[in-house]
This record gives C-alpha cells, structure tokens and sequence, in this order.
C-alpha cells in the first residue's frame, strides 16, 4: 500500500484490535517471538485475524500518524461492544506483556493506551487487571497444594 492509500478511517473491529495488538508488541522497542506467538494462537487474536492484518497498522506506523488516528478513529470500531468483550481484550493484551517476560514501562503506558481506546476508565482498566491477577493467584494456588 502507498503512503497515500494508507487506511485512516473506518476501521472495522478486527483491523482496530490488530492495531492494538500490535502496538503493543512494538510498544518496547522490539517484536519478541514471544509476544508474537500469543497473537498467533490466543483465541482471542485468532478469531479478529490480527497476524493477517498486520500491514494495516505498519502502514499506519510508516505514517507517523499512528497515535493520533488510533486515538481519534478507532474508538469507533469498539462503541458497540460490552464490557466483557472489553475486559477479554484486555485480558489478552496483558498475556502480550508477560510474554516475554518483562514488563516494560512503555507497555504499561499502551495498555492504558489501549484502554482508552476501547472505552475504559483508568478505574475500569485496575479492576480488570486487579480480578485476572486474583484469578492467576488462585489457579496457583490450586497447583502448589498437596
């Protein structure tokens, strides 16, 4: 695509969630193979195709516009969405930040980002990743016991 055909607008659901997905993966400076390797094969990723429309949001890195029109047009794609689809998204970012290991400032930032892109409040983004951390703790401690 050329830098004049690069899609600004209209985004449809699947290709504003690959956005993110993917802006969360450049999001420390790197691809890891790791993070990759959760939009590949979550669930979540594979049903909105993120690995496929992976041009969209290079063409829109390429732009130097990428933050503003992620922030100004995509918010749209998400209006009808409830909170539950919401929370799922959310959820599925987060294995993209613990993929690899490390949990980088910069990605902390996209995933508030993120949030507000979909339509969270900081509020909504805490208890969201407040009850995924106390549902991982419980899942442990299941596994430790004797």
């Amino acid at each position: 695509m050329s830098s004049n055909n690069i899609k600004t607008t209209n985004f449809t659901l699947a290709e504003a969630i690959s956005c993110i997905a993917w802006y969360m993966i450049k999001s420390d400076g790197k691809a890891d193979d790791t993070e990759i390797k959760v939009i590949s094969e979550d669930p979540f990723f594979a049903e909105f195709n993120v690995m496929s429309n992976q041009q969209i949001f290079s063409d829109l890195l390429a732009s130097e516009k990428l933050t503003e029109i992620m922030s100004k047009e995509m918010p749209k794609s998400f209006a009808d969405c409830d909170v539950q689809f919401k929370e799922d998204l959310i959820n599925a970012m987060v294995k993209i930040i613990l993929a690899d290991g490390i949990i980088d400032e910069a990605e902390e930032t996209t995933l508030i980002f993120a949030a507000k892109i979909v339509g969270l409040t900081g509020a909504d983004l805490l208890r969201i990743t407040r009850k995924e951390n106390e549902r991982i703790q419980a899942r442990f401690k299941k596994k430790i016991k004797y």
